[in-house]
């Protein structure tokens, strides 16, 4: 294939010209979204280009993802780095808070396409990336409560929820010829 050739081409020229193919293929390791990359009740981790700029993004959605926030809902975004981001690289890790308050211990719930619930969580692609493949449903489903804010008869903290789905074109690179993968 090509890659085979400008490689070989590469050796031909020296140096210099083999060390830009490698550049190249460095480079494409970070525009190469895997997807789903971690599932559980708590959160979700995928890899995507958000924005439609051809720039792969690592976005996390958890509860206390910073570790110091017990009640908050948080979001995490950065640039991919190149390898498994499973393995401790990964840019995300600047967490902002998007929800305060929150009462809910679990917010995700996973579906197949065939609207069955995926119970084997968490889920991620170094350990079971056959689950992951199969998610073609997130439903989010989450309660906030203000102790400062009170019901006016009652006298008790009002809670409010949230739900909604996302429904995903999840052709996962976790796994290959998983089916029924949503994207087929």
């Amino acid at each position: 294939g090509i890659r085979s050739r400008a490689s070989l081409h590469g050796y031909r020229q020296g140096s210099g010209e083999r060390n830009h193919h490698r550049r190249a293929r460095a480079d494409d390791a970070v525009r190469v979204a895997v997807g789903l990359v971690r599932i559980s009740g708590t959160s979700v981790w995928f890899e995507g280009d958000i924005n439609g700029t051809g720039v792969v993004r690592e976005i996390q959605y958890q509860i206390n993802g910073s570790g110091a926030c017990g009640l908050c809902f948080q979001r995490s975004e950065g640039a991919k780095v190149a390898g498994n981001p499973m393995a401790g690289g990964n840019a995300a890790t600047d967490w902002g808070t998007e929800v305060n308050d929150l009462v809910t211990p679990t917010i995700f719930t996973y579906f197949d396409a065939n609207g069955a619930q995926i119970l084997a969580l968490p889920a991620d692609i170094n350990n079971n990336g056959a689950i992951l493949a199969q998610v073609k449903t997130i439903h989010i489903s989450l309660t906030i409560q203000n102790n400062q804010v009170l019901d006016a008869k009652t006298q008790q903290p009002i809670q409010t929820s949230f739900e909604g789905e996302v429904s995903l074109n999840n052709c996962s690179l976790a796994a290959n010829a998983v089916p029924p993968m949503s994207c087929q």
